[in-house]
């Protein structure tokens, strides 16, 4: 009998990829947040509640990550609840990590911009730059928008009312 893989084809490329950009001394570029924007077809504003590692014969391990939606930013999500896959993960005793790979706790509160891989399944864009932390404000600071939570984008802080006019002006 032939077994079939439910390991997402982008998620065997992203194992092997890496590694090759690695022995090539490549280093990701920073993408903009115009770039994450235009490209997602979703953006999600949530909390992570489960986070599942998974083993494909074929690809190694992989991670799938449900979030619960707060709000969508963009896009139409399929429920009430998202899930996002990426390669790697820790399965019992083996660990598979992936260089600049996205990562995602139970219980974050989360900006995610998200796009499908082959199979249909969201994946984060440009890997752990299409995840954001949603923060509490820098202690006084004298900031303005810090009274509320909000993200830091390359070192700068947004509240969440001006990162969301920002990534998605419309809404």
């Amino acid at each position: 009998m032939k077994s079939t893989s439910t390991l997402p084809a982008c998620c065997t490329l992203f194992t092997l990829i890496p590694g090759f950009f690695l022995l090539c001394g490549f280093r990701a570029t920073p993408v903009t947040l115009p770039e994450l924007s235009t490209q997602a077809r979703l953006i999600v504003h949530g909390t992570v509640i489960s986070k599942t590692i998974r083993e494909d014969p074929r690809s190694g391990l992989f991670t799938q990550v449900r979030i619960q939606l707060r709000e969508t930013w963009k896009g139409t999500p399929p429920g009430p609840v998202v899930t996002v896959v990426h390669s790697g993960g820790i399965l019992g005793g083996r660990k598979t990590q992936v260089s600049g790979q996205v990562d995602f706790q139970v219980g974050e509160e989360v900006i995610a911009f998200l796009d499908r891989n082959p199979q249909g399944e969201f994946v984060t864009l440009a890997m752990r730059q299409g995840k954001l932390s949603v923060i509490s404000p820098p202690p006084a600071r004298n900031i303005p928008g810090a009274q509320t939570q909000g993200v830091l984008h390359h070192g700068r802080y947004f509240s969440l009312p001006a990162f969301k006019s920002l990534v998605a002006p419309n809404r």
